[in-house]
């Protein structure tokens, strides 16, 4: 689009981009782990409840996982991915400290 294509006849149009999602600036507020990282035992794991956990822990979790999805699966699951039938992540536990 250049000189050519301008209209100062037509009425002015905008485009309007909005970051529904708005991820980056969001977790910006939240803290920071800054140290005191463990690996969870398979006995600390296998209590693990995320539902369990306090939006206000000073306790936070990262959660480390490999993911394999098959690829026949793509197509008929493009809008969600499944989870129940994938090997089970590393959960590991932090400090969190606010920012």
């Amino acid at each position: 689009m250049g000189a050519k294509e301008y209209h100062a006849d037509l009425p002015t149009s905008h485009i309007l981009y909005l970051d529904c999602n708005s991820l980056y600036a969001t977790y910006q507020q939240f803290p920071l782990p800054i140290g005191d990282f463990r690996l969870l035992l398979d006995d600390d794991l296998a209590r693990f409840d995320v539902s369990a956990v306090a939006t206000d822990s000073p306790i936070g979790y990262i959660v480390e996982c490999d993911l394999e999805y098959p690829m026949h699966l793509h197509d008929l699951h493009n809008t969600y991915a499944r989870r129940d039938q994938m090997p089970t992540p590393k959960v590991y536990e932090t400090r969190l400290e606010s920012a």
